[in-house]
């Protein structure tokens, strides 16, 4: 995963996490029930911005973090330092995680399993070192459903390539999956969510504009691996960003896709 990561761990890219967790800060602690004491493992946390956010939703909670990343660890370190938090971060592969068994009382993974070509192995490891009883929780969304109005062509080009290109080390579409896979991996109880987003111009013209710039932040760097990866044609990628760009200005613009949270227990 760290040679095929498709955002890379540029200073830019993890401000864009930071921005990233503030902009789902009711969705990430939606669900759970943490309490003061307990622990709380990300696995594949990059700049431990979600975990600040669960931190400032449930005060007290004792964090850890893993990536196998050295600059994601060190930017997380510095953050959740400037937030006045402490937490045990380690450089490590989510297959094989330094703890004992039975050491944490919640896992939270976010943006990660859609990385994975093989997720069950890391949901394995996680379901080691959780607690009896303890919470396992999952999101993720299906690039395939983020879709415009009105439509285009180059545009359809644009998301078919981002899923390709993710689909290349991981699952574009792997917020779909989530639920099962948590049945699969021996939880229980698992509940199993889906978040529609849809903004419209007019009445929700900001949080239209908001969003499409939100969607292209992420899209847009990710070009250059889109034209040498995929042999993709850049002038077509870039017509399809100039499309998204500009349904916030048209009246019928409009920008939907698909949120899944999967939460499950350890027997």
């Amino acid at each position: 995963m760290s040679d095929n990561y498709v955002h890379g761990y540029s200073p830019e890219e993890q401000q864009r996490l930071v921005e990233q967790s503030e902009r789902w800060n009711e969705l990430i602690p939606h669900g759970l029930n943490y309490q003061a004491g307990q622990s709380v493992l990300e696995i594949g946390c990059a700049a431990g911005t979600t975990l600040g956010i669960l931190a400032q939703q449930f005060p007290g909670i004792k964090l850890a973090g893993i990536d196998f990343n050295a600059e994601q660890i060190n930017f997380a370190t510095q953050h959740l330092t400037e937030l006045g938090l402490s937490a045990d971060l380690r450089i490590e592969d989510a297959n094989h995680l330094s703890w004992e068994d039975e050491s944490f009382d919640h896992i939270f993974i976010m943006w990660f399993v859609e990385h994975l070509d093989e997720p069950l192995g890391v949901l394995a490891e996680a379901s080691r070192v959780l607690k009896p009883g303890g919470s396992i929780s999952l999101i993720e969304t299906d690039y395939s459903s983020y879709q415009v109005a009105p439509r285009s062509a180059d545009y359809d080009c644009l998301n078919q390539s981002l899923c390709q290109l993710f689909d290349l080390s991981g699952n574009a579409v792997i917020g779909r999956e989530i639920g099962a896979l948590l049945h699969q991996a021996g939880f229980s109880q698992v509940i199993n969510e889906v978040y529609p987003l849809h903004f419209i111009a007019g009445t929700q013209a900001e949080e239209l504009r908001s969003h499409v710039e939100y969607t292209l932040e992420f899209i847009e760097p990710m070009i250059p691996d889109m034209v040498e990866k995929l042999n993709a044609d850049q002038r077509t990628l870039e017509q399809g960003v100039a499309h998204l760009r500009s349904i916030s200005a048209r009246e019928n613009g409009a920008l939907s896709h698909l949120i899944y949270k999967a939460i499950g227990i350890k027997q």
